[in-house]
Order: structure tokens, then sequence, then C-alpha cells
């Protein structure tokens, strides 16, 4: 996956973790126990999803930190 590519992943599962940490919330105060259950399951697998996406990201900076995130002569 290219450094852009990895960038989107990131910030697609941010979002997503974000959405899923106000769904939380609201569940929270309804003292739904059992729909926090689930809602817990997913903020997991979602975390686990973004801490493997942005390990590869700094892999790939890692392995060349010359090489700027974005290219600014393709993306003015």
């Amino acid at each position: 996956m290219t450094d852009a590519g990895s960038i989107a992943e990131v910030l697609n599962l941010a979002q997503l973790l974000s959405s899923i940490l106000e769904e939380e919330f609201t569940v929270l105060e309804s003292k739904n126990l059992e729909a926090l259950e689930l809602i817990q399951d997913r903020k997991v697998t979602v975390l686990q999803q973004l801490d493997a996406s942005w390990a590869s990201l700094n892999a790939q900076i890692q392995g060349d930190p010359s090489k700027p995130l974005i290219d600014e002569e393709k993306n003015p």
C-alpha cells in the first residue's frame, strides 16, 4: 500500500473510531449494557486495525525517512 493509501486508511479508521465512541457514549447514557457490550467489541476490533495500520505507516516512513508523507508536486 502506498503512503497515501496508508494515511487514508488510518484516517478512515480514526473517523470510524470517533463514530463508535459517540455511539458508545449514547448507549452509556441509556444504560443499555447489552448494546454497550456489542459496541465495545466493535471498538476493540477498530482499535486493533488502527494499531496495525499505524504501525504499517510508521514502518513505511522508517524505511525511507527522507521521503515526505505527501508529495507536494503531485498534490499542490
